[in-house]
Order: C-alpha cells, then structure tokens, then sequence
C-alpha cells in the first residue's frame, strides 16, 4: 500500500482514480479527456 501512495504522490495524484495515457496522467474520470488523450474521438 505505501508502494501505491509513493506512486500517486509522486504524480501529483490524492486519490484514485489517477490513469496514464501515453506520456499523460489524467486524474479523476473525463470521458471526453480520456478519449481525446486516448485518440479516440
């Protein structure tokens, strides 16, 4: 658990859900970012 709160600390992250899309971390749920850093749409 401490491994996962390191990795969250060091993204800038306080919570989940913290996704990396290619070179881009996205923190917290947007559909239209997640499709437009994921290329589809």
């Amino acid at each position: 658990m401490q491994r996962g709160r390191k990795e969250l600390d060091a993204i800038g992250a306080r919570s989940v859900p913290a996704l990396k899309v290619g070179n881009e971390v996205m923190i917290g749920w947007d559909l239209k970012r997640f499709k437009k850093l994921y290329g589809a749409g």
